[in-house]
C-alpha cells in the first residue's frame, strides 16, 4: 500500500483533525475510502486484517515493557517480568484460541486443503512458537549474593537486556 504525503491541505477534513494548510498522510486500502492522518500511520492503520492488528498491539506492548527497580527486591523486580510476560502470553493464547475455534468450525476437508485452512493453521503454529519463545527467556536476574555486588546502574544493565529480548520476540507468521 503506498502512503502519500501532502504538504499542505487544500481543504479542512474535519473526520481526521486535519485543517486547511496543514500537513498530512493518505492512503487507500484495497477495501474502503481514502484514509488520512496527520501523523505517518501505524501498522495497525495499514492493515484491514483484524488478526493483525491485535498481533501488533501485543508486539507493540511487548516493546514498551518498563521495569522500575528503585526499592525493589530482586524477586519483587523478577516477579513484575514474569508477570507482564503471562499477560502478554494470555493475550496470544486467546488469539490463538480463536484461531483454532475458526479453524474447527470449518467443515473437515476444508482444514487441511483450503487456503484459509492452511492459513489458520500456520497462525497457531506461529503463535504457539511466540508463547513458546517467551516461556523460554531466562528473567532470572543473578543470585542474592551478586545482587548485592551489583550497583544501579550494572542492574539495570541486566533489567534492560531481560527487556530486550523479550521485546525481540515477535510474531513469526502471516
Amino acid at each position: 500500500m503506498k502512503i502519500h504525503h501532502v504538504k499542505k491541505a487544500r481543504k479542512d477534513y474535519p473526520e481526521a483533525g486535519i485543517k486547511k494548510g496543514e500537513s498530512y498522510y493518505w492512503w487507500k486500502p484495497r477495501y474502503g475510502g481514502i484514509r488520512r492522518s496527520k501523523t505517518y500511520p501505524s501498522r495497525q492503520e495499514l492493515t484491514q486484517s483484524d488478526f493483525l492488528c491485535r498481533v501488533y498491539d501485543i508486539e507493540d506492548e511487548l516493546n514498551s515493557i518498563e521495569i522500575d527497580i528503585e526499592g525493589k527486591s530482586r524477586e519483587e523486580i523478577e516477579q513484575e517480568i514474569e508477570n507482564k510476560i503471562q499477560e502478554i502470553i494470555g493475550e496470544i493464547e486467546d488469539l490463538r484460541d480463536e484461531c483454532k475455534e475458526k479453524l474447527d468450525n470449518m467443515p473437515e476437508q476444508l482444514q487441511d486443503t483450503s487456503d484459509a485452512g492452511m492459513l489458520l493453521q500456520e497462525r497457531i503454529e506461529a503463535l504457539d512458537g511466540w508463547i513458546n519463545d517467551l516461556e523460554n527467556i531466562d528473567i532470572n536476574i543473578e543470585e542474592e549474593e551478586e545482587l548485592e555486588k551489583m550497583d544501579e546502574m550494572e542492574l539495570q544493565v541486566r533489567i534492560d537486556k531481560i527487556l530486550d529480548e523479550i521485546s525481540e520476540c515477535c510474531y513469526g507468521g502471516s
